[in-house]
Parts: structure tokens; sequence; C-alpha cells
């Protein structure tokens, strides 16, 4: 039973309707007027049903092409099924499982192709992030004064701390960041919130519908993101802790065929997957890139108070100000979580927290790597991280005391360096989580500007290769030519190009035209990234 806010809450909805409002607006402003980074390059390519190789072997070749020329393989195509989907994914990124891919595909097949569209999807899929986060925090606050009775009634802290819940990851920058990306982390979120729900309801009630319910969310969330595991994982052992004996038989129990049942339904991308290790290797070497221990740690830090706060680049001194205030703000929340709350609360925002961590970090400090630099792979850490501040300042509100003055001007603080945050982010073209394309941008106005440029590029014919190529091509201006090729072969020179650019040459590549042709390179920009081609 959900009993009425106490009066002085009684607004509180409708408060956080109009930051849901404002927190929609931030996630829908200027999708298409962002770079179209690598990652998501690669979305447009697989729901189009192409794949690498096949671009490779059609244009790399060194023939002249227009960005068109390029693009057409981001569009869906009649002879294109989604059976083509499927073997792209399958054959070259075999640790992405499918369902994405497949979503946005129907989505693309109503709306188009476009940037603008494709991440349309994903900024709608995240506004389903709020009412599942309200759900669940609905549930795990609000707990049966008796734990044999599956019955229960709402208190103010369970009502406030879900629409607190709701309204910081409304605002939360990287909530938003991500929502306006071409990939399937909007997805996840809502089944990680989603499952989470479902779980503990099934756990309460032993609602053999809930169970099926949860058994559906955790194999979505396999075919959306195989991390997921973490969240089963986490949910397992909270179920083994969290129990009396006798109850964890019984849940147990239910608990083991729903997780079964996922794992099952998802053993037919896992053979793919361990068919695919090779190409998986491969694909994420780069993750092992060695990381200076200091740098590590501070960006780990960044990481960690982008949650609520992200000003990139441009907060200079008050980025790092804010860092410390979050992080302190963060771990006295999980402080306070574990000395006032129920047990079964906050061993399960523990769980959902500490799994993930634990198989991330340890195998970065052991063997070197970034793992627990990328963001996306702590999605549990961050939404746990959220409703644990959540809470603190439920609890803080709701006691009558003088501290609590202070506390709402904590939340106004917060709730605003949000707002703040995400402003930024809806004006950048780029922002942190686009590293390989923060300076492509730049590059191709340098192009644009040009009377009648050629680009050449010489390309390993990979996946990040074909990428930056897709990536490049959506800002480019019709009257750009493109010149693409591979191994030994030199590039071809027409003379009635006004300016020859070289885009992304290796060192290898530099010296052979170097040696090859009457010309001399210069480089344009600080990183390296275009040169011009200029007569000696």
């Amino acid at each position: 039973m959900i009993k009425p806010l106490p009066e002085k809450f009684k607004y509180l909805p409708v408060l956080v309707a109009c930051l849901v409002a404002v927190g929609a607006w931030f996630r829908f402003a200027n999708l298409d007027q962002k770079v179209y980074w690598v990652d998501e390059s690669i979305t447009s390519l697989r729901l189009a049903g192409y794949s690498v190789r096949e671009m490779v072997g059609e244009i790399f070749d060194g023939r002249v092409l227009s960005p068109l020329d390029v693009l057409r393989y981001q569009q869906l195509a009649p002879g294109k099924t989604l059976t083509d989907t499927f073997k792209s994914a399958a054959s070259e990124d075999p640790h992405i499982p499918p369902l994405y891919y497949v979503l946005v595909r129907f989505w693309a097949e109503i709306l188009g192709t476009t940037p603008g569209a494709i991440r349309a999807f994903s900024a709608f899929v995240s506004l389903l992030i709020l009412p599942s986060a309200f759900l669940l925090c609905m549930e795990l606050f609000t707990l049966p004064a008796d734990q044999s009775d599956s019955s229960k009634s709402s208190s103010p802290i369970a009502q406030v701390t879900a629409w607190l819940t709701v309204a910081i990851l409304a605002l939360s920058p990287m909530q938003v960041l991500y929502a306006q990306e071409a990939r399937a982390y909007s997805c996840l979120i809502v089944m990680i919130l989603l499952s989470g729900y479902l779980f503990l309801l099934a756990s309460r009630s032993q609602s053999k519908i809930a169970w099926v319910g949860y058994a559906l969310s955790a194999t979505c969330g396999l075919y959306f993101q195989p991390f997921f595991l973490y969240v089963i994982i986490a949910q397992a052992i909270y179920l083994w802790f969290s129990e009396t004996k006798t109850s964890r038989l019984i849940t147990g129990r239910y608990f083991l065929s729903a997780a079964g049942a996922a794992l099952l339904l998802f053993s037919p991308w896992l053979y793919v997957i361990l068919f695919g290790s090779h190409e998986i290797s491969a694909n994420t070497s780069w993750l092992t890139t060695a990381v200076p221990f200091s740098q590590w740690l501070k960006l780990v830090a960044f990481n960690l108070c982008r949650v609520f706060v992200d000003f990139d680049i441009y907060g200079g001194v008050l980025f790092a100000f804010a860092v410390p205030l979050i992080i302190a703000l963060e771990l006295y929340s999980l402080f306070y979580l574990y000395k006032q709350a129920d047990k079964r609360i906050w061993l399960y925002v523990f769980c959902t927290i500490a799994v993930p961590a634990l198989a991330l970090v340890p195998a970065d400090l052991a063997f070197g790597g970034m793992r627990a630099l990328i963001a996306r792979y702590f999605f549990p850490c961050y939404l746990g991280l959220q409703i644990s501040v959540a809470y603190l300042f439920a609890r803080k509100l709701v006691d009558q005391n003088f501290q609590s003055k202070i506390w709402v001007a904590a939340l106004i603080i917060l709730l605003t360096g949000e707002i703040a945050s995400c402003q930024l982010i809806s004006q950048a073209v780029t922002w942190w989580n686009k590293p390989v394309n923060r300076f492509t941008p730049d590059v191709a106005n340098t192009i644009n500007s040009a009377r009648k440029p050629l680009v050449i590029a010489c390309y390993n014919a990979d996946n990040l290769d074909c990428a930056n190529l897709l990536t490049l091509a959506t800002m480019l201006d019709p009257k750009v030519s493109l010149e693409v090729v591979t191994g030994e072969k030199l590039p071809e020179i027409h003379l009635d190009a006004s300016d020859v650019f070289v885009y992304m040459p290796t060192e290898g590549f530099r010296k052979r035209l170097a040696d090859g042709l009457p010309s001399h390179l210069r480089v344009m920009d600080n990183v390296g990234l275009l040169w011009v081609l200029e007569k000696k």
C-alpha cells in the first residue's frame, strides 16, 4: 500500500516531473550535431547489414570516392536483411550481442538512418530508466515489518528516495551523455534496474509471474551486454546472504531456475562468443594498454565524479575542486546507508557496486590495463551510488531537525551542478566519451574550408580504420574527394585538386609518400591526424 507523502513533500512529484522534463530536453538536444564517433559508425554499419570486410573489398581500392559513396554502408538497402545484421555482428563483433542492432534496425526503417534518428532511439529508451528506477527503489526501500510476510506498505523514506533517485538520474550528466549515443547503453541500464525490481519483487512475493519476468529481463540484459552477468552474480550473492536458511532454499530454487533459463536462452550467442574468441581478443586488446598508476587513479576519480558533475575540459579548477567533494558525498552516503538502512537494503546496493568493481579493478592493478577506466562497464556501480546518495538526502530531508535546511541547500547545489553539466554537454560537438574522434570535427572543418580538396587515407582494413573513415565522411561536404588505399599501394594524385590532405597516416605510409612522390608532408594539427601534401 502506498501511503500519501507527508505534507512537506506533497509537491515533490510535481517538482521531479519538471526536472524530468528538463532531463528529457537535454537527452534530445542537438542529437544530429555531435560527432558520430567510431562506435556509432559501427552501429550503423551493423544495422544496415554490412560488414567491414565487405566495405574494404568494395571501396579500399584507390578509386576516387565521394563521402556519399562511403556513407551508403550506413544506409538500409533492399538486398540487406536482419540475417545480414546477425552475420555481420557474429563474424566481426562477437562480444557485442545483436539485440540492440535488431531493435534499432526496426526503428531506422521508420525514422531513417541519420545520426540524429539512430540516436533518438537511445534517447527514447533512456526515459524508461526513470520509471524503472522508481519501481526498484520503492521495492527496495519498502520492506515488510515481518520478513515472513509478503505484504508491505510504503514509508515516506521509500517514496522520497524513489522520487529523488528519479530526479538525480534524470539530470545525471553521465546518463544524458550515454543516452545520446547510438549504442546499447540505455537499453542495458533499463535492464539493470528492471531486473533488479523484478528480482526483489519475486524474492518477496514468490510470484511465478515475477520470476518469469525476471528471467526475461535477465535474458535481454545479456543480449544487450554480456557484462550483465555481473548483475546476476550480484543478485545471487545478495540472495545467499539476505535470506534465512529456510527461505534461501525456496527462493534459491526459483532464482536458479530463472537465472538458468536466462543463461540457456543466451547460450546460442554464448557459442558465438566462444567460437569468436580470437576476434574478441583482437578487438579488445586496447583494454590491456598500460596506464601510469597516477593517471589511472585520476581517471577513476573523474568517472566517479562524472556520475553527478561533468565539466570535461571546460571545468578546469572548478571540476578538480568538485571531484573530492562528490567522492566524499558518495562514500558518506554508503556509510550512512550501512548505518541507517535495513541489512536487505544496504546489502543489495553494496553487492550491485562491489561485483563489477571486484571483477575489473584487480585485473588492472595486477596485470595493468584500463578496464576500470571504461565508464560503461561500471553502470551497475554508478546506479548503486546514485541510489545511495538519493537515500542519504531522503533521510536528511525527512528528519525534522535544524540540519534539514543545510541538506536542502546541498541537494539544490548538486542538481544545479547536474543541470550545468548537461547544458555544456548539450552544446558540445564531442566529449570525453568519444576519445578516438575528439579532434575529428576540427579535421573536417579544415578539409571543408579548401576549395576542391582530396583526402588520401591508407588503412589496415580493420574495424577501427573503417569506422574512422565512416566518422570522417559524416562531416565532409559533398565537394570533398576521398581516395583510400591499403598495403603498399601509393595513391594517384589528381592534378585538379586544390589541396591534397592525408588523414591519419602511419609513419610507414608517410615515408612511402616522401620516397615515391615529388612532394613532402606538413602536419596541419597538434595531434598528427591531418597532413597536407606540398610540392618540394
